[in-house]
């Protein structure tokens, strides 16, 4: 399970433009493995982000970052900005996402290991 997921875009090379990146906050960031983070993924996108049917392929995450915190601002909110100026690590899981013309294809997690 996760306690906090926060959206924020970063620029995709290969697309030429902007994608979103989540970043998530764990419930119990010590007793998961690689293999938990990458099944809460798999979960969020088949379950939550694919079957809604206003959600296009370029509005779900491309990239989720697994943290043990969120960076603050001065008045103890979530730096949406910090956030975004992290850019891409090879720390991030991969969504790799077949499109086609009229729905989403075949969605691919990779782990950070996997790249």
């Amino acid at each position: 399970m996760f306690r906090e997921c926060m959206i924020v875009p970063y620029f995709d090379n290969d697309k030429k433009g902007l994608m979103p990146m989540a970043h998530l906050l764990l419930a119990d960031p010590h007793s998961s493995t690689a293999g938990d983070a990458k099944n809460l993924i798999e979960d969020i996108i088949f379950n939550h982000i694919v079957k809604n049917p206003e959600i296009s392929s370029r509005q779900i995450p491309s990239r989720f970052r697994i943290r043990e915190n969120l960076p603050p601002t001065k008045n103890s909110k979530v730096d949406i900005n910090a956030l975004a100026g992290e850019g891409i690590s090879d720390a991030d899981y991969r969504v790799e996402i077949e499109e086609t013309n009229l729905n989403v294809g075949k969605i691919t997690i990779k782990a950070p290991d996997e790249v």
